[in-house]
């Protein structure tokens, strides 16, 4: 679904602090907590930047709801204040990509429905697709677009060959599944 506007999506990077990249982390239990495995994972991410009124991330989170309310029926308390949405950016320079997992398991079970919103225009890139392998789907590359799927789902990002790709990553969280 469409979540923002071009300009919308604009208007988000631009709020991006170019020194607060990071490089993102991962964490299961073969890995441990919060360890940068560039072989797994390269990617940068910061925070988000919120208005007053919490934009982007109120927007998200009610579309987020509102997905698993007409789809997935799962029992979510929303976002969680210590696994916030952040912003990913993926840069053709050292071909950044997160290979092949899934975003629930043992160190976050309680992580129901991952959330993915494209802020760049497809086209501005090459690679980067957000790929669900078991299933042979790619997810679209359209600015603004809002893409919800169960944390359970295995799913990856290909390398990012030329350009960059910003995006907002989330989870709606609840009780483990039983």
């Amino acid at each position: 679904m469409e979540l923002f506007s071009e300009e919308e999506c604009d208007r988000i990077v631009s709020t991006f602090n170019p020194e607060g990249w990071r490089p993102a982390s991962v964490s299961d239990e073969d890995y441990g907590s919060g360890t940068v495995r560039p072989d797994i994972r390269s990617v940068l991410q910061q925070q988000l930047r919120l208005d007053s009124s919490n934009w982007p991330v109120s927007a998200l989170a009610a579309a987020v709801g509102e997905i698993n309310d007409r789809v997935f029926h799962f029992d979510v308390y929303g976002f969680d204040a210590l696994d916030y949405p952040a912003a990913l950016r993926y840069e053709s320079e050292v071909e950044d990509h997160f290979r092949r997992h899934a975003d629930s398991g043992a160190s976050f079970p309680n992580r129901k429905l991952s959330c993915v919103v494209q802020l760049t225009p497809g086209d501005s890139y090459r690679g980067g697709d957000l790929v669900f392998p078991d299933a042979g789907v790619i997810a679209p590359r359209v600015q603004g677009t809002l893409i919800v799927f169960p944390s359970f789902l295995h799913h990856q990002v290909t390398p990012v060959v030329s350009g960059v790709r910003h995006v907002i990553v989330g989870w709606a969280g609840g009780p483990t599944f039983r």
